[in-house]
C-alpha cells in the first residue's frame, strides 16, 4: 500500500508477506455508488520505526492498494483514507473517489433542471455522462454532493460512479461501460477419457443456483413523469397479488419507448433460466464489477451463459487472493 500525504510525501506500506498488512478488502459493485477498501494493519509495524500509525497517516491521506502475482503488481484500489481505527490489530477504512464528495456541502433549488445541470451544479469539477432528462423541481439544502447524488438514486433509480474523472450518472442495468470479459471453469473438462484441467475457481467457491424463469413471479412496474402532469405507467410480468413488485420512477423526458426498454430489461434481468449467486475464483482472472463473466460447466453444458458482473469482494490474505463474484442478469 502506498499513501501519498497532503503534504505530497509518500509512506509505503509494504506487503502480507513481510508483515506490514495482515489483510486487504476491497468491494465494488454497478448498484453501489462508491467502492470502498479495509487495510488490517498490526500495530507494530516493521517498516515504520516504532512510530505511531496517527503520526504517519491522516484522514483524508491518498492511498493506493496493489496487490497481485509475479512482479507486475497491479493497482487493486485507489481512494482516500477514511477512517483510522483505534484497537488491534488497526483498521484502515478507504473510500474511493466519491470521499470528496462527502465532506462538501452545497444548497440549489430549481422550478425546473435537466439531470446534467443539476449535476454540473451539485458536482462541480467532473465532466459529466448521463441521460438527457428532466428532474424537475429540485431542491438540496446544505447537503454533501454525496447525499445528493444518493436522492436522486433514491428518487429515479439512477446510480454514479466515478472513472478518470468523469462522473457516470446512469441506469443501474445500463452497466459501467468498461468491463471486459472473463470465464469461469466450474469443473474441468474429460475428453475421450482424458483429464484436461480447466477449473479455475476456489474449492467449495461454487454457490450458484440454477433456476428456471418458470419458477420466479415478479413484475415490473414503471412510471413516467410528464410535463404536462399526467403519468405514462408500463408493467411487465404477472400481476398476480403474489408477485414480487419491482416499481421505479422515471423524470421527465423519458420516452415511452425508453420506459419500456427500460422495464423490459430489468424484467428480464429478474426473469430467466439460469444461475444466480455467487462464485469465488483466485486473483486471477481480475474481475472488476461491470465486467461480463462466461461460466462454462462441462457436465451441464445446456447451462452455460454470460452474466452482467453485479459486485466484486476481493480478499487478499496469508491464503493468498480471492475474488468472491456475484452475478446479475444473464446476457
Amino acid at each position: 500500500m502506498l499513501v501519498t500525504k497532503k503534504d505530497g510525501t509518500q509512506v509505503n506500506f509494504g506487503t502480507i508477506t513481510n508483515g506490514a498488512i495482515e489483510s486487504i478488502e476491497t468491494t465494488e459493485s454497478v448498484k453501489d455508488m462508491g467502492d470502498s477498501c479495509t487495510i488490517v494493519i498490526p500495530r507494530n509495524l516493521v517498516n515504520l520505526q516504532g512510530k505511531k500509525l496517527r503520526d504517519i497517516l491522516n484522514e483524508g491521506d491518498k492511498a493506493e492498494v496493489y496487490f497481485g502475482y509475479g512482479s507486475d503488481v497491479p493497482l487493486e484500489f485507489s481512494g482516500y483514507i477514511r477512517e483510522i481505527g483505534g484497537t488491534s490489530p488497526i483498521e484502515l477504512k478507504l473510500d474511493d473517489a466519491f470521499y470528496p464528495l462527502r465532506k462538501n456541502e452545497v444548497s440549489k433549488s430549481y422550478k425546473q433542471v435537466t439531470l446534467k445541470q443539476f449535476l454540473n451544479d451539485v458536482v462541480p469539477g467532473y465532466q459529466i455522462e448521463c441521460p438527457n432528462v428532466q428532474l424537475g423541481k429540485t431542491s438540496v439544502n446544505k447537503e454533501t454532493s454525496y447525499q445528493a447524488l444518493k436522492e436522486i438514486n433514491q428518487i429515479y433509480g439512477f446510480y454514479s460512479f466515478i472513472n478518470n474523472g468523469v462522473l457516470h450518472c446512469q441506469y443501474a442495468y445500463d452497466v459501467r461501460g468498461f468491463g471486459s470479459e472473463h470465464t469461469y471453469y466450474l469443473c474441468d473438462e474429460i475428453v475421450n477419457g482424458q483429464r484436461i484441467y480447466r477449473a479455475n475457481i476456489r474449492p467449495g467457491g461454487n454457490n450458484l443456483k440454477y433456476e428456471r424463469k418458470d419458477s420466479t413471479n415478479v413484475r415490473v412496474e414503471a412510471v413516467a413523469n410528464r410535463a404536462d402532469g399526467n403519468k405514462f405507467v408500463y408493467s411487465v410480468g404477472p400481476k398476480t397479488k403474489d408477485a414480487a413488485c419491482h416499481k421505479i420512477t422515471f423524470p421527465v423526458g423519458v420516452s415511452d419507448a425508453q420506459v419500456k426498454e427500460y422495464a423490459d430489461k430489468l424484467f428480464a434481468s429478474l426473469n430467466f433460466d439460469g444461475y444466480k449467486g455467487s462464485i469465488t475464483g483466485y486473483g486471477t482472472p481480475r474481475i472488476k464489477a461491470g465486467d461480463v463473466l462466461n461460466i462454462i460447466d462441462f457436465e451441464y453444458p445446456e447451462r452455460n451463459g454470460k452474466y452482467l458482473v453485479e459486485k466484486v469482494v476481493t480478499k487478499y490474505d496469508e491464503n493468498g487472493i480471492s475474488r468472491q463474484v456475484t452475478i446479475s442478469f444473464k446476457i
